[in-house]
């Protein structure tokens, strides 16, 4: 066995495996499992430095069989301060320092360097601050004075710059003396000069003349990036200027305190978005309010139009509307309130009893998607089960999807929604709203009508969800409360016809008043329903819906000013109105002016 690594066999039990030879520390041990050096998972327990022997425990015993291998991979053994860190290429044998290289029982080879002052070697650390005599340093490595005084009269072998170097200069500009024994050359220099008619256009090299003349690189330039010693001008001085005289921008880092400026103006003269006073649209409103009343068409106004949708004038693009001839108003399809019979006279009923339209000859439901049940009581009520019934046959129906079991508040119309919205099959069968009432109740419809619904109460059945109900006996003779449908919506785009006149110019805002109703119930304004105008048949910029408070035959007055100033110049004026996410809604006129 080697003396520097012993192996064992796991038993899945022992977890704690010992090893008798030393180690410096716990990370020059490799302890592997089959072969695989293990990076965690254990702990090394004693056998540092030279104390022989120690234990490796492992988290969780080795699997049975296998093969466990302690083994030493570092060094074992440093006399006095330990070397590593230390410049060791500076280490030699000498006073107070010794260096031993010898090799263990497996042929490793170790060195081992030794000392008893730390002050007598370098760390590397230090980067030569820790030399004791830096003069004898520099004596040392043979260096010479000018090495630290950097001066000209400390270097060696300086060249030899003749009679010219210790003569004066000639300080007088018009060279007078004209004469070689002061300046060498000095005539040649006057006779080339003397011509002064060439203001200095003969020097054969102007960049060497200006650098002569001592010039710093601006007077050739000009260039601010020349120029020395520039101000400080701040970040400001590099922006450029915001040329949008709207402001749109609105950002101190184009202009600083843009919007300072924007915020003072804006609120001195309102802004862009709601420049257009109250007066004006009241006299929209009234406007439009004079039209429905009277019934009138669409009315040119002054640069706008007010169309009370008296007749089907919403141009072409529109999609998923659906015309109300005798409402006069838009509506996406699918959104109509649906009552099978209006309430009118009570008529009471037993509990316990499904109704359903028996003779399957009354308001079955079209081919489209159901999306709410609605029941009228005038009396609380709870434990109700709205459905839908398949008619198999005269008096035979199946229940085919219902809300679940609700309360109802007693206070006429409630909607009870499907747990899935409803697609009604286009087959051979018709389908008709239900529902189960579990106690007697004194709500009904008037006897003017014919009354379609009766009772069911199928033996052992008391909510009517089994299939194939059966009419009881005598059903007919008892009628019951009113019950409508809500279909699923599809969304609506109205898209206005081009406004003319046009206006004179292009437009920077377009104000509109709308009346709208809103059938489902949760329809929110700029979400379910948004607004947008174009100036340019093309582009659009929305605006934001405001209720005004008013009523107009039951319909909001809603009003939005719209900027399309951003938009490219145009004349052709429209309106884009949306009913979105499938929420029943109702558009019955509109009223637009320009600015």
């Amino acid at each position: 066995m080697n003396p520097q690594s012993i192996t064992y066999s796991a038993d899945g039990l022992c977890a704690t495996f010992g090893f008798a030879f030393p180690v410096l520390d716990g990370a020059d041990l490799e302890v592997s499992l089959n072969g695989t050096v293990q990076t965690g998972g254990y702990t090394v327990l004693g056998g540092e430095g030279i104390t022989p022997g120690g234990a490796v425990v492992f988290a969780s015993a080795p699997a049975i069989g296998n093969a466990v291998t302690l083994r030493r991979t570092g060094k074992v053994q440093v006399s006095g301060s330990d070397a590593q860190g230390f410049l060791e290429a500076k280490i030699v044998a000498g006073a107070n320092v010794s260096v031993t290289k010898t090799s263990d029982a497996n042929g490793e080879h170790l060195s081992i360097a030794a000392t008893a002052d730390p002050a007598l070697f370098l760390r590397k650390d230090q980067n030569l601050a820790d030399l004791a005599d830096k003069a004898a340093a520099r004596s040392n490595l043979g260096l010479a004075a000018i090495a630290v005084s950097g001066s000209y009269t400390d270097l060696a072998d300086k060249p030899s710059l003749g009679s010219a170097a210790a003569l004066n200069v000639d300080t007088d500009g018009a060279l007078a003396a004209n004469s070689d024994s002061v300046i060498p050359s000095q005539k040649a220099v006057k006779t080339y000069a003397a011509a002064k008619s060439q203001n200095l256009a003969d020097l054969p090299d102007k960049a060497a003349a200006r650098s002569n003349l001592g010039l710093a690189a601006i007077a050739a330039s000009g260039s601010y990036a020349d120029l020395a010693n520039k101000p400080s001008l701040g970040s400001a001085a590099a922006l450029n200027v915001d040329t949008d005289g709207t402001l749109a921008a609105n950002s101190d880092s184009v202009v600083s305190s843009q919007k300072a400026v924007k915020t003072y103006v804006d609120g001195k003269v309102g802004s862009t978005i709601s420049s257009l006073s109250i007066d004006i649209r009241n006299l929209l409103r009234q406007a439009l309010s004079s039209a429905i009343h009277n019934g009138l068409p669409a009315e040119g106004l002054f640069n706008g139009i007010c169309d009370a949708f008296n007749a089907d004038t919403i141009g072409a693009n529109s999609s998923g509307q659906s015309y109300d001839p005798s409402g006069h108003f838009y509506r996406n399809a699918g959104s109509t309130l649906m009552p099978i019979v209006t309430p009118g006279t009570i008529v009471p009923i037993g509990g316990g009893q499904t109704i359903i339209d028996m003779d399957g000859t009354n308001m079955a439901l079209a081919r489209t998607v159901v999306a709410e049940i609605g029941i009228y009581l005038t009396s609380p009520m709870s434990g109700i089960v709205p459905k839908i019934a398949r008619r198999i046959s005269a008096g035979h129906f199946d229940i085919v999807a219902t809300a679940g079991t609700v309360n109802h508040g007693g206070t006429g119309w409630e909607w009870f929604g499907l747990a899935t919205p409803y697609t009604v099959p286009n087959d051979a069968y018709n389908y008709f709203p239900g529902c189960y009432l579990p106690s007697t109740f004194s709500s009904g419809v008037s006897t003017s009508t014919a009354n379609p619904f009766d009772a069911y109460n199928p033996a052992g059945d008391i909510t009517g969800n089994n299939q194939s109900l059966t009419e009881e006996s005598g059903a007919s003779a008892t009628r019951t409360a009113a019950m409508a449908v809500r279909y699923q919506s599809t969304s609506m785009t109205l898209v206005t016809n081009t406004l003319l006149p046009a206006p004179a110019g292009a437009p920077s805002e377009v104000l509109a008043v709308m009346l709208w109703k809103d059938v489902s119930g949760s329809a929110a304004l700029n979400t379910d329903l948004t607004i947008e105008a174009t100036r340019d048949a093309s582009n659009w910029s929305s605006g934001t819906l405001v209720d005004s408070g008013l009523t107009i035959s039951g319909f909001k007055v809603l009003w939005a000013d719209i900027d399309v100033s951003g938009q490219p110049s145009g004349t052709s004026v429209k309106l884009r109105i949306k009913a979105l996410n499938n929420k029943g809604q109702q558009v019955k006129g509109i009223a637009l002016l320009t600015k």
